[in-house]
């Protein structure tokens, strides 16, 4: 029997989207940190890139460091195109570290064992706009820097450089969680209209539809620019958490279908000076100014969690000039600044470690024995379980939740030195299957 070449055809590109994802959560990128800049300059701002005309703006970190800029590249006509693709390079990553992600092949998933985040948010985007650009669909790229710590890249460009994007129709971010979101709404303000959203549904042919949960991406610092602003769903789950994952089939299908869509056919009905349009009910849980015991349906769908909730509260109490207590203030601010203490909070809260599929986690997050021990007391069968999950108790003493290099991980160590680009880039042929070097 002869090989079906279509099949082995499949095969081979499965296999090359996986190596290239992996690759790309394999890199924790705090902003502004060395693994971000190394990153960038290796991946982004290679050589295959640079022939393609990417640029880095003016857009400066306070340190300075190396690295920095929004990396931005035009495909196409600029006079045919208004149609700008977005994500960014910055995760929420607590350190700078190299991680080793697996494929969960029961759910087809990949997951991290770092005790830190996978980087879906917003690696899984970055893995879009790359497989758009390799095939050649026209638009404005731009690859944002310091999403993560108060979208500071996307600010910039709306505040400084507007003329960039001053006259595109529509602005999509890859940077939202779950399988079927056109955010229509962030931070409770209208982004996108209704007819965008519905056409753009039916044209990804997917059962995509209008979501009012969005809180933020850099596409929102646009919506009084740009009409129709939006945020779709990449397939990654439990963002900034351990237990981050991201649905690999889902990934795979959303590009095919990404690549189907004619943008400049997109519906535009959005007037961006018009008034603006806030969501007081509904899918969004910017609404009821209580605290969510449990969230309703909607809430779920929309991915709505406990700690939205509470930086909502937060903020609304700073807006009425209510004073906010200590409480409050525990969670506050960027994940990536909290202690390891709120940390293990936080994961609790947000996750429940309750079943044994999620216990693995757990081993992660806590430094030792004892103290692991001292948390899943009342656990029932718990030798049974190690047995059958061959955990081994002799725990090292370092924790493993801050690892910095690939080698205190179990894996090689990487070097991060700038990499040397020439002025010139030679005029080969632009091979995209070689384009990811390699560790």
């Amino acid at each position: 029997m002869g090989y079906d070449m279509d099949i082995v055809m499949n095969t081979h590109q499965k296999r090359k989207d996986i190596q290239n994802l992996r690759r790309i959560f394999s890199y924790g990128r705090p902003a502004g940190t060395d693994n971000e800049a190394y990153f960038v300059n290796t991946y982004l701002m290679s050589h295959p890139m640079r022939k393609l005309g990417i640029y880095k703006d003016g857009f400066k970190y306070h340190k300075g460091d190396e690295g920095e800029g929004n990396l931005i590249l035009w495909i196409g006509d600029k006079e045919k195109t208004k149609t700008l693709f977005s994500c960014h390079t910055d995760t929420v990553h607590r350190t700078p570290i190299m991680q080793d992600p697996y494929i969960d092949l029961d759910a087809m998933k990949f997951r991290v064992n770092s005790g830190q985040c996978l980087g879906g948010d917003d690696g899984s985007g970055i893995w879009l706009m790359l497989e758009l650009l390799r095939a050649g669909v026209p638009g404005l790229y731009i690859f944002h820097r310091a999403e993560e710590v108060g979208g500071q890249g996307s600010s910039y460009i709306a505040n400084d450089t507007p003329d960039l994007i001053n006259g595109m129709d529509r602005a999509i971010a890859f940077d939202r969680k779950d399988t079927w979101s056109i955010i229509t709404h962030q931070a409770g303000g209208r982004c996108c209209s209704e007819p965008f959203s519905k056409d753009f549904g039916e044209k990804l042919g997917m059962g995509h539809k209008s979501d009012r949960g969005g809180s933020f991406t850099d596409t929102a610092n646009y919506d009084h620019i740009i009409p129709e602003c939006t945020n779709l769903s990449v397939g990654y789950y439990n963002a900034h958490m351990s237990s981050e994952n991201q649905d690999i089939e889902y990934i795979r299908e959303f590009r095919d279908a990404l690549l189907k869509v004619d943008y400049e056919s997109l519906v535009t009905d959005r007037d961006p000076d018009g008034p603006p349009d806030y969501e007081d009910k509904g899918y969004t849980g910017y609404n009821s100014g209580t605290v969510l015991g449990k969230p309703t349906e909607p809430r779920k769908k929309s991915g709505w969690a406990q700690w939205d909730n509470e930086q909502f509260q937060k903020e609304k109490k700073k807006k009425e000039g209510k004073p906010v207590d200590d409480d409050d203030d525990e969670l506050s601010g960027s994940i990536g600044d909290m202690t390891d203490k709120q940390w293990k909070d936080f994961i609790k809260r947000e996750e429940g470690i309750e079943e044994e599929d999620e216990i693995i986690d757990a081993v992660i997050l806590y430094n030792d024995v004892d103290e692991l021990l001292a948390f899943l007391d009342d656990w029932e069968d718990w030798d049974d379980w190690i047995m059958d999950n061959e955990i081994d108790m002799d725990i090292q003493d370092e924790s493993p939740k801050k690892p910095k290099t690939k080698e205190e991980i179990g894996i090689e160590e990487i070097e991060f030195t700038e990499q040397e680009i020439p002025d010139e880039v030679p005029d080969e042929i632009f091979d995209w299957d070689s384009w990811f070097t390699g560790f």
